[in-house]
């Protein structure tokens, strides 16, 4: 099966691309497929705000000091439509904006978080959400939002990136492969285990 191909642009998102954002955050943990009120069968920490977990999410994605910041986002387009986005950022920021995102998601407990895997460590550039949106999967824009995520890293002086891969994802691990991450690691992340993915 071949792939459709796009003419892509990205760019930083901005605070007004907060709810395409939480949308992306939900997707990447398999609780939306992004398509308008089409929910998905999750069990992990998004699931925990229940019929408003998708306004927590885009408070939190309209903050500046959380991992999924808008700041921490970039958007891919396709015609100008919004088509995926990738959140990443440093290891140096993520135990101090850890410490905050997780508390604002509904009904996660202080036991939960302190149970759930450090995801990344100073020292390298982390990957941490990726969608696209159904009509735009399968067209190169998942890899050229983790390509831009890597260059995002150089740019910041980072040569080692990371990312978590759900175990159960066969096909996830066998793409990020393809990407030139290997498998370093086993994850317990807000109940579920992943692979901990790394490309020096």
């Amino acid at each position: 099966m071949s792939e459709t191909v796009y003419d892509i642009t990205i760019r930083d998102a901005r605070e007004e691309d907060a709810e395409f954002l939480g949308k992306v955050i939900l997707a990447a943990a398999h609780l939306t497929n992004m398509s308008i009120d089409t929910p998905g069968t999750g069990t992990g920490i998004s699931d925990r705000a229940g019929g408003s977990r998708e306004a927590a999410l885009t408070d939190i994605c309209r903050r500046s000091d959380t991992l999924y910041s808008w700041r921490n986002a970039r958007i891919a387009f396709v015609n100008g439509k919004r088509a995926g986005a990738m959140v990443s950022y440093s290891g140096e920021s993520y135990a101090a904006a850890r410490s905050i995102t997780f508390p604002l998601f509904p009904g996660v407990t202080r036991a939960e978080l302190d149970a759930t895997d450090i995801e990344t460590f100073p020292g390298e550039w982390y990957l941490d959400s990726l969608a696209v949106l159904p009509e735009f999967r399968k067209g190169g824009i998942g890899k050229c939002l983790v390509m831009d995520a890597i260059e995002r890293g150089r740019k910041a002086g980072y040569t080692r990136f990371s990312l978590l891969a759900e175990k159960s994802s066969t096909h996830l691990v066998q793409y990020y492969t393809r990407l030139g991450f290997a498998v370093e690691s086993s994850k317990l992340y807000f109940g579920d285990e992943y692979w901990r993915m790394v490309r020096n």
